[in-house]
């Protein structure tokens, strides 16, 4: 099964086209604006969470909108 990893610069660009501001968004879901900038520029690149989950519900889209999917190790080793 794969994890599902946050697509920082999706967020980013929902975010702009709903004319949302970065510190709204980040007090709204309960991030400081500091990590939310990192989650959008990719410097920080989180696991799907409960964070991941509020900004998809805040930004009005389904979670696949904002996260992708990362091949667990296990599997990466059988495909070897």
């Amino acid at each position: 099964m794969a994890s599902r990893i946050t697509h920082g610069p999706a967020i980013k660009a929902i975010r702009k086209a709903l004319g949302i501001r970065q510190d709204a968004l980040a007090q709204q879901v309960g991030i400081s604006k500091s990590y939310l900038s990192r989650i959008e520029n990719a410097v920080e690149v989180p696991e799907l969470n409960a964070t991941t989950k509020r900004l998809a519900d805040r930004l009005g889209v389904p979670l696949d909108a904002i996260t992708y999917p990362v091949p667990d190790a296990a599997l990466l080793q059988e495909s070897a």
